[in-house]
């Protein structure tokens, strides 16, 4: 694995470096002494204190069955953990979550964020918390009540969902802050700073470099422009920068990507549920409309791995059931009697596939003529939907798939990252992950292959939507599994979807403005949504409509 450190970061630890006034440790991610600190064994950890190795970059600490066997934390599940005000108190990749008595600096996905904590899937709440949407600007480990007895010491039952209650930001952890609402304070998920076009009181709500226009209705973050070069994705109208928007388009090309690998079966079924309502809106909104889907399964070259099947981007239409699928490689309107329904049936591809899921190289191939000819049309506009649990391997290099080619080591997808991705850091936790140059030996194919095909596709890419359901970019941690193999591990788990995370599709979704929704915990209702934004017409908030404009479509107060 090549990893390099940056000279700025280094200099920012420098500047951000204090000292922690308990105990004599430093703040952030420099826990040097004692309970907490990093280990690689137990010789790394003073007195009885035991290293953890399963914790990320370890963790010394000590069995316990009550606070007072912990001298200098809390006991949270049995294990002592350093105590902590916020998350800055606490390592890097370490949270300072709740526990029963104080707060205690926690890894992720490890069961031990407690009420009101935010979380990304069910693994990272305490017990029998589950990890809900609160608001929609996020989720929190919580439980479903009917009255405040459901609720515990320091929660209220609001809108059936128990709530951690607070009287200032100070009790609740560092990413939420203490909200006013209707039946009291409460510890919520801290809303995003506005973007061009989002709403505002004031300046301090709007990322740096934007400013509130408070005339508009709810206000309206924004800036002065020469060119859209300002706008950061935005619109330059009139000296000003709006946000974008979509009229609606008559053709659209909708290609689903779909990974057949193990455990993939609750995901397809979710995907299968939710497309009913959205072929609904394609055919509400008069769209003469395009489904295919493809599979993760490209190929290994000329290596025989079991599973894999070297389907190449061929679109699947393929009854799986006694049902109909389309004679044609793609479904329409027309086509069939019930487009939902042979959906169905064509994209439940199972879970037996190739383990070496290849959904970048997937949409070469699909949307190539020479493969698929025929199913993109020039004035369509096209749209991609990738569901995954784990990141792309579309390797450049085929002896990636030979097993015999023991310098990528062992046999196993692990090489996909430890060859194909670089990051920063030593490990096992990294930061700043992204493809490795194939100058300097990497074995996947650049992000720009893909970005290249959708511009010479569409000439533009505001003609193409690209959403992406799979395992979050971060956190990104290396381990070793029982049979004492390289893995990545998961960076979400939920039930018994776990997902890898998307390095490589969060590169190309930076590239072309795509949106990513998490596996685990995926509303497939608002993953659609962009989807139906641009067909219908749409992408503005409440209160505003899109408007042509001689710059392009702007939201615009209605």
């Amino acid at each position: 694995m090549t990893t390099s450190t940056r000279v700025g970061d280094l200099a920012l630890v420098a500047v951000l470096a204090a000292l922690w006034t308990l105990g004599g440790c430093e703040k952030g991610a420099q826990v040097t002494t004692g309970l907490g600190k990093a280990c690689e064994s137990e010789a790394a950890c003073e007195g009885d204190l035991i290293c953890r190795t399963d914790f990320p970059g370890g963790y010394c600490t000590s069995d316990c069955a009550s606070d007072a066997d912990c001298e200098t934390g809390w006991c949270v599940n049995d294990i002592c953990l350093a105590s902590c005000s916020d998350d800055g108190d606490c390592r890097e990749g370490y949270s300072c979550v709740h526990s029963d008595n104080d707060r205690a600096c926690a890894p992720p996905a490890m069961g031990f964020h407690g009420m009101g904590d935010a979380c990304a899937g069910d693994a990272d709440c305490d017990g029998d918390l589950t990890c809900l949407e609160v608001s929609d600007d996020g989720r929190q480990c919580t439980e479903t009540c009917t009255s405040v007895l459901n609720c515990g010491v320091g929660a209220d039952c609001i809108d059936g969902l128990c709530r951690l209650t607070c009287a200032s930001d100070d009790d609740c952890q560092g990413d939420q802050v203490c909200a006013s609402t209707p039946d009291g304070r409460i510890c919520a998920p801290t809303p995003p700073l506005s973007v061009i076009g989002g709403p505002c009181d004031d300046d301090g709500d709007c990322i740096t470099g934007l400013h509130c226009l408070t005339d508009a209705p709810q206000g309206y973050c924004t800036r002065e422009c020469d060119s859209p070069g300002d706008c950061d994705g935005g619109v330059c109208h009139d000296g000003f920068c709006f946000s974008g928007c979509s009229l609606s388009v008559g053709e659209v090309d909708l290609l689903f990507v779909i990974d057949d690998s193990a455990g993939m079966g609750p995901s397809q079924q979710g995907l299968i549920a939710a497309a009913p309502a959205l072929i609904s809106e394609l055919e509400a909104a008069g769209t003469d409309y395009r489904l295919g889907v493809a599979s993760t399964d490209v190929t290994t070259g000329t290596f025989n791995i079991p599973n894999c099947a070297n389907l190449g981007g061929v679109l699947q239409n393929t009854a799986h059931g006694a049902c109909e699928a389309p004679p044609d490689p793609w479904i329409t309107s027309t086509n069939v009697t019930d487009p939902a329904a042979s959906f169905a049936c064509i994209a439940n591809l199972g879970e037996t596939g190739c383990g070496f899921e290849q959904p970048l190289e997937a949409v070469q191939r699909a949307l190539s003529d020479a493969v698929n000819p025929g199913f993109i049309r020039p004035d369509a506009h096209l749209m991609i939907v990738l569901l995954t649990t784990e990141d792309d391997c579309s390797a450049q290099d085929l002896d990636l798939f030979d097993q015999d080619a023991t310098q990528y080591g062992d046999f196993t997808s692990y090489r996909c990252f430890g060859y194909g991705i670089e990051c920063d850091g030593a490990g096992p936790s990294y930061t700043n992950c992204r493809t490795k140059p194939v100058a300097d030996g990497g074995v996947l194919y650049p992000i720009s292959r893909y970005v290249s095909q959708l511009e010479g596709l569409k000439g533009d890419l505001s003609n193409v939507t690209l959403v992406a359901i799979a395992g979050p970019r971060t956190p990104v941690q290396t381990g070793v599994n029982p049979q004492d193999l390289d893995i990545v591990l998961p960076s979400c788990l939920s039930g018994t979807i776990e997902a890898q995370p998307g390095i490589r599709l969060g590169e190309l979704l930076d590239a072309t403005l795509g949106h990513f929704f998490s596996i685990c915990n995926v509303n497939y209702d608002v993953a659609f949504q962009p989807l139906i934004d641009q067909f219908s017409g749409g992408g503005c908030r409440p209160g505003y409509q899109c408007t042509p404009a001689t710059e392009g479509a702007i939201c615009e107060p209605d």
